[in-house]
């Protein structure tokens, strides 16, 4: 709750800002009669409606939750899990707190909830945390993991654990895969979407055309997509076609993710030898 309250508090503000600005320009006396004077004032003023415009849809597209932001924090949360909060795990950040031990501020107990469900239950040694709160950060080096923090985990994961802090999704991505941009994760995410809801032919080709735009798809982009092939015969009665030919063959070194139970189906679709497309190797 208090992630939603600070997300609408930095959305009001900005806003608030973007309301407040008007495109205009204070001209010299002696430059009135000029042409060009007159095509940018002309500039201006569209601008200014262009501006307006976009005042308009924002409260729209900020009520429903259809903001490129708000895409992408739901398909992570779509991939995340809920976990309970039992009662020895409150005590040990209720310790954690009562001690000052970070993460935390003194009195808050969330963020010591957070890191003792991390060390006591993440199915990992190497953990990778994006937050921009400063209880989690180094005080010598915002960019760095506390010193503390760190060694608690390799105590508690072991000697080969590692664990790493990143102040905002887009640094992470930078880092790990900086083929990758958040904006065309969105845009890809919408087009699947659009591909699986299909209702003819022409939509199909017409959305594969876009997708074949890419050159990076995860792995669970690549599964979704072959799923979709079995699932909705407006792509996969066109299979052949050389346009979802070119999209689904490229995904052929990582086609041995696709579940057994529609591979047949899908190397039928395709056309394609089942054995050799989803086992290469």
């Amino acid at each position: 709750m208090k992630s939603l309250a600070t997300k609408e508090k930095i959305i009001a503000k900005s806003l608030g800002d973007f309301k407040g600005q008007k495109f205009s320009i204070k001209a010299p006396h002696f430059c009135q009669e000029s042409d060009y004077l007159t095509e940018l004032n002309s500039q201006l003023a569209q601008a200014n409606t262009s501006h307006q415009n976009l005042l308009t849809e924002l409260p729209e597209k900020i009520s429903t939750k259809t903001l490129n932001a708000d895409q992408l924090i739901a398909s992570l949360l779509e991939k995340s899990i809920n976990l309970e909060i039992p009662e020895p795990l409150v005590r040990a950040a209720q310790s954690r707190v009562s001690r000052q031990h970070p993460p935390g501020k003194q009195g808050s107990i969330g963020d010591a909830i957070h890191w003792e469900t991390l060390l006591q239950h993440a199915d990992t040694t190497s953990l990778k945390i994006v937050t921009g709160d400063a209880d989690f950060a180094s005080d010598l080096n915002t960019y760095k993991i506390r010193d503390v923090l760190e060694a608690e985990w390799i105590e508690t994961k072991g000697l080969f654990s590692s664990i790493s802090l990143f102040k905002s999704i887009s640094s992470f991505f930078k880092k790990h895969y900086p083929d990758i941009s958040l904006s065309d994760e969105i845009e890809k995410k919408s087009l699947i979407d659009q591909l699986e809801g299909s209702e003819n032919f022409s939509t199909t080709h017409t959305v594969v055309a876009a997708l074949n735009m890419f050159t990076y798809f995860t792995d669970a982009q690549i599964v979704r997509l072959f799923q979709i092939l079995h699932h909705n015969t407006q792509v996969g009665w066109i299979g052949t076609d050389d346009d979802l030919q070119e999209l689904f063959l490229k995904f052929q070194p990582r086609a041995y993710l696709v579940p057994s139970d529609i591979s047949s189906s899908i190397s039928n679709l395709l056309d394609v030898d089942e054995e050799n497309f989803f086992f290469p190797f």
